[in-house]
């Protein structure tokens, strides 16, 4: 193509057109060829365009919580050759763009090419902020466009979520819970629980050694619940359950603070079991009577210390399956005068000696005398050594003790005659011989209802005269038809006083306990 040609300027470069005479008789455009012409009738090449290069095809994963935007930025890639014209890249209503990932983001920018060719550029893309997640999802796109090129797109898709639900708990871990075997539950001890930007309640959960309540003194079981999108700091009260033994020490268990969207939060707790130190009633212990025999015809009544055997007078007894522990006795009432249950002599509480006697009594009816216990062998004067107790029809509870030289006798009113029900009495008695060392308790409460001392001259002579027979349940002075018209269950006597806290351990809450305790 030496001959013939046609300069198609294009600055500093020539591009040409060739024709005729070339050997096989082509049309030429510059270096360039796109097509084809045989003959008169091809085209052999064409001039290369404008092009962009735009890269890659999709963004996606943009994204932030309310309130937090914009997203993070994503990084796309341009260039761009043969250009006539700037290349303008311009995103979507929901994204901006900029030339640096730390710079300033605008709707669009525009790259300047150099003797028509853009080189490699990195530019960044993000999800605006200002938008909420109930408008999710953020789809759109970037854009790039030069004259006469092809315009290029990149598809953007994000989203706008909620706040995650959160909760805190304060302290993490609770230690030295404790209690001796058999008095739980332990103590409490608190948490305290907050939550933000909640979908559901917040709840707190025990488990098998734990339980939790809303407040210290409430009721414990195996949740408490929190409600409200908003939880400020509350208190949740902790405590290790009851029931637990020595053997399942240590009691380590955990409490657990979840909601829905929210990581849980275990908190932990330690605890202890200790075996019970021995019992304080086992010190002065001088009987104590089950009364659980069964068979008709028995006439000895057990002492489960191993020592002091009573024995039953009278031919008409039963032994009642349905005491208040196991067995008991029932139906004394039908015994004649001079009839009940004989205690050891030898031990017996005398009017001077610190002694306190306990038994469970249930009426089957009320009369002027039921007879509880009883020592003495003749009437009751001056002189004779002499000890009963007996309520009366009215709910007069009274305690008498004569000695040689005089009488202590106190009563109470309002004492209970229900019949029916299962009453725990205790009386104890220091060695002063005033009224004012005679303690009545009522079902492990000390008794003072219209409290009366009729007498205390007591004296101080010698009292207990070991000839003298115990007496449950009856008088043993003859010509005295007093017995009890009831049940008796669970005597115990000791030659000590005993103490408030001895009293209410053998109440046990209204359940009673039985030697060895």
């Amino acid at each position: 193509m030496a001959d013939n040609t046609i300069d198609w300027g294009q600055g500093a470069n020539t591009n040409n057109i060739g024709w005729g005479k070339s050997a096989d008789n082509t049309i030429s455009f510059g270096d360039v060829y796109a097509e084809s012409w045989a003959g008169d009738t091809d085209i052999v090449g064409s001039p290369a365009g404008p092009n962009i290069i735009f890269v890659p095809n999709t963004l996606n994963g943009f994204t932030y919580v309310d309130g937090s935007g914009p997203s993070a930025a994503q990084s796309f890639t341009t260039a761009g050759s043969t250009l006539v014209a700037n290349i303008t890249v311009s995103a979507s209503t929901d994204y901006e763009i900029s030339t640096t990932e730390g710079g300033s983001y605008s709707a669009s920018t525009t790259l300047v090419p150099v003797s028509g060719t853009v080189a490699t550029t990195i530019l960044w893309t993000r999800l605006k902020s200002g938008f909420v997640s109930g408008n999710s999802p953020f789809n759109g796109s970037l854009i790039a466009t030069s004259t006469s090129a092809t315009t290029r797109t990149i598809i953007t898709n994000g989203t706008v979520t909620v706040v995650p639900a959160s909760i805190s708990t304060t302290p993490t871990s609770l230690s030295g819970f404790t209690y001796v075997q058999g008095s739980g539950p332990s103590g409490v001890q608190s948490i305290s629980v907050s939550g933000d930007t909640l979908t559901n309640d917040i709840i707190i959960s025990g488990d098998t050694d734990y339980e939790v309540a809303s407040t210290s003194g409430g009721t414990y079981g195996a949740t408490v619940n929190l409600t409200g999108t908003t939880v400020s700091s509350t208190d949740v009260w902790v405590r290790m359950k009851s029931g637990i033994l020595t053997g399942a020490t240590p009691v380590n268990g955990t409490v657990t603070v979840s909601t829905v969207g929210a990581t849980s939060i275990e908190v932990t707790c330690a605890g202890s079991v200790t075996a019970a130190p021995p019992s304080t009633l086992l010190t002065d212990l001088r009987g104590y009577y089950k009364m659980d025999e069964t068979l008709t015809g028995v006439t000895t009544v057990t002492d489960s210390t191993g020592t002091y055997d009573g024995t039953l007078v009278g031919s008409t007894f039963d032994w009642d399956v349905n005491g208040k522990i196991n067995g008991g006795t029932n139906n004394l009432g039908s015994n004649p005068s001079g009839h009940g249950i004989d205690l050891a002599q030898s031990w017996a509480p005398g009017a001077l000696a610190a002694n306190s006697i306990n038994m469970w009594f249930k009426y089957d009816t009320t009369r002027l005398f039921n007879i509880l216990f009883s020592k003495s062998t003749t009437a009751r004067s001056v002189g004779d050594t002499f000890m009963d107790a007996y309520s009366e029809s009215d709910g007069t509870m009274n305690f008498e003790m004569r000695s040689t030289a005089g009488i202590m006798w106190i009563d109470w009113s309002g004492f209970p005659t229900t019949t029916g029900v299962w009453n725990m009495l205790t009386i104890t008695n220091d060695n002063s011989g005033d009224a004012a060392g005679c303690t009545l308790y009522l079902n492990g409460t000390e008794y003072t209802t219209g409290r009366n001392v009729i007498a205390d001259a007591l004296g101080t002579a010698t009292g207990d005269n070991v000839a003298v027979p115990f007496s449950v349940g009856g008088y043993r002075a003859s010509g005295e038809p007093w017995q009890v018209t009831g049940d008796i269950d669970e005597v115990g006597v000791w030659h000590k006083e005993l103490t408030s806290a001895e009293v209410t351990e053998l109440y046990n809450s209204g359940t009673g306990i039985q030697y060895p305790f």
